[in-house]
């Protein structure tokens, strides 16, 4: 038995293993090996030539990257021939080449939809924009038509992009068995906070549609407006070149702090000493970072793009739109009383979100999906 796996996620060779930067760690592929054995996934793959700290390495011994672009689109529609069950993830250009073949070869296909397309390419770029409206339909139509769908999302995805089959929501995160002993610590260090207050994103520093731009914005207006100085974290790999510019611009680059690409025990060590989790995305999916920075107690803002209004009060949101105004607001708003309500909220918010729920619900509709097309 075999599963084909498709998606336009980058992984990196170095010396012949293959790394991950982000959202596909190694423990993740366990999910399918379980259900499905041997596993191929059908990705992006560029040569590594420095180091990969921080990166997960794929040792799983069932899972094979294969890099679609060297191997050749025409090979790769033969291949799915051979497939016994295809699992596409998308927003993906990849995802949806194979989807359609998988459908011509009439192979068991399940849809995990993560992100809205139209959004994703809508705030990427002018050609970005030109293709969003077309790709967004055909996105509909694949996920209406398809069998098996999984959405990250409880209300947001499902509701842009319906379908006729069976579907789940299960969120992509990966959390660990939660320590109780978190939102007392959490209170202990809200209540010994000085004057310079802390605040973090975890993205991609290269993606515009990530928004960090939007913090740096508000943290000159705190500034100059209202004599108030956040210090901001930025965690995450890409070119730091375009906010470090924007932020000299504005006067406060002092105020950045770039830390890279860490690990999960690195990026765990920032939120410790960080005061407020900040999720300024211009499209989402339901980010995991912002779950994972809500099950350490940290109050949290986001904008209200994708799932992120699922997580998060009504007051601790921002429209990306009114960024400029809002979010300094949102920020101005959070004294000590709030960040202790809202640090025990975002706690508790999270624990739905725990690996033995989430991992049990994800496996029952695999094996669902599995059983449907196991006797032909």
């Amino acid at each position: 038995m075999s599963l084909f796996f498709f998606h336009d996620h980058k992984f990196y060779c170095k010396d012949s293993c293959f790394y991950s930067p982000g959202s596909f760690p190694d423990e993740m592929w366990g999910r399918y090996t379980a259900v499905f054995g041997n596993t191929t996934v059908f990705a992006r793959v560029r040569t590594q030539e420095t180091d990969v700290v921080g990166f997960s390495k794929i040792s799983n011994p069932q899972v094979r990257i294969v890099d679609v672009y060297e191997k050749g689109f025409m090979q790769l529609l033969k291949d799915i021939f051979h497939a016994d069950y295809v699992i596409v993830r998308l927003p993906s250009f990849i995802g949806i080449c194979a989807v359609i073949v998988a459908r011509i070869y009439m192979k068991p296909s399940l849809i995990e939809l993560v992100g809205c397309p139209f959004d994703s390419l809508w705030n990427h770029s002018a050609k970005g924009k030109a293709a969003a409206p077309f790709i967004a339909l055909l996105t509909r139509i694949i996920v209406r038509n398809s069998p098996f769908v999984l959405y990250v999302t409880e209300r947001f995805l499902q509701r842009r992009y319906p379908t006729k089959g069976i579907t789940i929501s299960c969120s992509n995160v990966l959390l660990s068995q939660g320590d109780e002993g978190v939102v007392e610590r959490r209170a202990n260090k809200i209540m010994l906070t000085g004057p310079l207050m802390k605040i973090c994103t975890i993205g991609a520093v290269d993606v515009k549609y990530k928004g960090q731009v939007s913090v740096i914005t508000a943290l000159a207006i705190l500034k100059a407006k209202h004599n108030k100085i956040y210090e901001y974290h930025l965690i995450g790999s890409g070119n730091q070149t375009y906010l470090r510019d924007y932020a000299k611009k504005l006067g406060v680059e002092g105020l950045l702090v770039f830390h890279g690409i860490l690990n999960r025990q690195q990026i765990n060590s920032v939120l410790e000493d960080i005061d407020i989790y900040i999720q300024p995305s211009k499209t989402e999916g339901l980010p995991r970072s912002l779950i994972e920075a809500m099950s350490m107690g940290l109050p949290a803002i986001g904008s209200t793009a994708g799932g992120i209004p699922e997580l998060l009060e009504k007051s601790m949101l921002f429209r990306p739109q009114k960024a400029k105004e809002e979010l300094p607001e949102c920020l101005l708003r959070l004294d000590t009383t709030t960040l202790l309500v809202q640090s025990k909220r975002n706690y508790e918010a999270a624990k739905k979100f725990s690996a033995s729920i989430i991992e049990s619900r994800r496996r029952e509709f695999f094996m669902r999906f599995h059983a449907a097309y196991s006797k032909r």
